[in-house]
């Protein structure tokens, strides 16, 4: 791996931390929770962000990553694919799972994912084309954003909504199909101190 893919994955892994549970971890400690950590969010974010890595370069141990992420998953019910691009600050406050990104997904930095999201095609239009998610959004439970859509920065989606067109920034939307409710004046970010 190359010494900028390493600070670019070391940065990355620090913001996902941070952001789940408010400290940063040394190396040794980041390698001793992957392995033994019961906090489940900071234990699966490891081992994406490792997936991730590991299938965008060719790593010794690349299946053997590649293999454990894909048990975790199935352990805690994640079904989000290494291929898809999320950047970082990645929280993931519930440990239920239930969440389903699909492999082009493009989501920004800083979000929130609760359990039982699903961000998704659209099987009558298009198996390719799936949502860009702006930053510093919250997907609220339940929720389903689904096909070609483009989600701007700032938005909060609620409980159980379902996103098929494209959102503006600076909302929250909510219902099906989701509406509008209200202009988002006052972004909500937790633990995001470490910017």
């Amino acid at each position: 791996m190359k010494k900028e893919d390493k600070i670019e994955f070391r940065d990355v892994l620090r913001a996902d931390i941070y952001r789940n549970v408010r400290t940063y971890f040394s190396p040794l400690k980041t390698i001793y929770f992957a392995l033994f950590e019961k906090n489940i969010s900071v234990r699966f974010l490891i081992w994406f962000r490792l997936a991730q890595t590991a299938f965008k370069r060719n790593f010794i141990s690349r299946n053997y990553i590649i293999h454990k992420y894909k048990k975790l998953c199935v352990r805690y019910n994640f079904e989000i694919s290494p291929k898809c691009t999320i950047g970082k600050g990645l929280r993931l406050p519930h440990y239920a799972g239930g969440i389903v990104i699909h492999p082009n997904a493009v989501i920004g930095k800083n979000c929130e994912i609760m359990q039982g999201v699903t961000i998704g095609n659209n099987i009558m239009k298009s198996r390719e084309d799936v949502a860009v998610v702006g930053d510093n959004v919250i997907l609220a439970s339940g929720c389903k954003i689904i096909g070609n859509v483009i989600i701007g920065d700032n938005v909060i989606v609620g409980a159980n909504g379902v996103v098929s067109k494209s959102v503006e920034s600076n909302v929250i939307v909510g219902g099906v199909p989701a509406k509008v409710i209200r202009e988002n004046k006052n972004p909500i970010i937790i633990n995001s101190d470490y910017i």
